[in-house]
């Protein structure tokens, strides 16, 4: 699987989890290299999120699925939408907009 750009900043990775499954059962794709931004802009954007996140292209990622960030025992973020963005460099990524599902309590390691 292709890297994400350096310039993207800091990557970690998720576990992908289909409809139907979920921890502590194994993902359905696990260890995928992830870029995730918090939304801080107030958008009026349909449907809305509270993350942005840059995977490689070739990621099977669909808009029914839910990622837990950095893996099965992190938080759990649904895909609302899906789409593609290119890079200045002209690298192809997979933009998943997600919605976190709870706050975690603080302070915390995960996100």
């Amino acid at each position: 699987m292709p890297a994400l750009p350096l310039t993207l900043g800091r990557v970690t990775t998720c576990d992908i989890y289909r409809t139907g499954n979920a921890p502590p059962n194994p993902p359905d794709v696990a260890g995928v290299a992830i870029h995730l931004q918090g939304k801080f802009a107030n958008t009026k954007v349909a449907p809305t999120y509270t993350h942005r996140a840059y995977l490689p292209l070739a990621t099977d990622l669909r808009d029914t699925d839910t990622l837990y960030i950095p893996n099965k025992n992190g938080t759990l973020f649904a895909v609302t939408k899906l789409g593609r963005t290119r890079t200045p460099s002209g690298q192809d990524l997979r933009t998943a907009y997600l919605t976190r599902s709870a706050n975690p309590g603080w302070p915390t390691q995960n996100l």
